[in-house]
């Protein structure tokens, strides 16, 4: 199974001994920002064929939403970084794909490990200002990822 599926809601049913849990997290504040230009895309597109959407949020409404917040701690949430049998980071996407089908005994092509760019325009994201809030109303994913960098630094999953 793949996708973005929270482990204590749906995983942990199929939690197997055999099981192998893998995840990618990315910079937490870069995931609220792609996420808001996604559904920026998404809103768009919606308007473009003629259908409603119900809500118009602007970037500093939409990180504020508390169903946007500390969102890779929710999906993780009932496992311990050290139960994944492999953890990789977007920022070394390449690198940590080839890890993984080294650990797995894959053979890829090489378009596995390119990362795919969204081609939405940017926004106002890059204001200081807003990162620091983005980053304030996300410490849980924070301090989750600033641990999964430790124990990457530590070849934890080489």
């Amino acid at each position: 199974m793949h996708g973005h599926l929270p482990y204590r809601s749906f995983l942990a049913h199929y939690h197997h001994p055999e099981a192998k849990f893998i995840t990618f997290m990315r910079d937490p504040v870069e995931r609220v920002l792609s996420n808001f230009r996604y559904y920026r895309k998404m809103k768009a597109a919606r308007l473009k064929t003629g259908k409603t959407i119900r809500h118009h949020y602007d970037l500093e409404t939409f990180i504020e939403l508390k169903k946007r917040q500390n969102v890779m701690a929710r999906f993780l949430d009932g496992l311990e970084l050290t139960d994944l049998f492999f953890l990789g980071l977007q920022e070394q996407f390449g690198q940590d794909v080839r890890l993984l089908s080294n650990k797995l005994l894959w053979e890829l092509p090489e378009t596995a490990f390119q990362i795919k760019k969204n081609p939405t325009r940017p926004t106002d994201e890059t204001d200081k200002a807003i990162r620091q809030r983005i980053a304030a109303l996300n410490q849980a994913d924070i301090q989750l990822y600033n641990r999964a960098v430790a124990l990457k630094a530590s070849g934890y999953w080489q």
